[in-house]
């Protein structure tokens, strides 16, 4: 069931571990538990090189979860599943704070176009993108499908529509 080999390497469900600690159920899911002694107690992982810091901490009396990047907390989840980076109270949904200009970045790894995607409950959705060097906005032209770009702004200028930038 469980083996410590003479590297001292630990293997739960296998006899020769990969790493310092393998867990192994051939016939259904697997994983790992942490229970805390009670609700005040915080549930942590640490990661440690001597020099550097990582964690990932579950605070039990509060009901959020935190990651720690070189000891220092970069990311965090509400108990509401609101997420925040760069900020320990995020406002909304996801709420990306900086001390300095704040980017997200969105990249496509080939000549591809880039969206972001708004959609309400009933289908109805918009996108914002950048396709062929122009950031497009496209809107819900009634059928809830989002395929009509209503303006586009590159280094001309901005267009409605398909219209030139001279003509607006």
């Amino acid at each position: 069931r469980m083996r410590i080999t003479d590297s001292g390497r630990v293997g739960i469900g296998v006899l020769s571990p990969s790493s310092e600690l393998e867990i192994k159920n051939a016939s259904t899911s697997a994983g790992f538990t942490i229970t805390t002694g009670n609700t005040t107690d915080d549930g942590y992982i640490n990661f440690n090189d001597g020099a550097t810091a990582g964690q990932i901490l579950y605070k039990h009396s509060d009901n959020y979860m935190r990651f720690y990047v070189n000891a220092a907390e970069r990311m965090r989840i509400d108990s509401s599943g609101s997420l925040g980076i760069g900020t320990t109270s995020p406002g909304n949904r996801l709420h990306v704070a900086s001390g300095s200009s704040t980017q997200v970045r969105y990249q496509a790894t080939n000549s591809g176009s880039v969206y972001t995607r708004f959609e309400n409950t009933d289908n109805a959705r918009g996108y914002i993108g950048y396709e062929a060097k122009k950031l497009v906005f496209y809107g819900d032209n009634g059928t809830n499908s989002a395929n009509k770009k209503f303006a586009a702004m590159d280094a001309d200028g901005l267009k409605f529509n398909e219209d030139t930038a001279s003509a607006n």
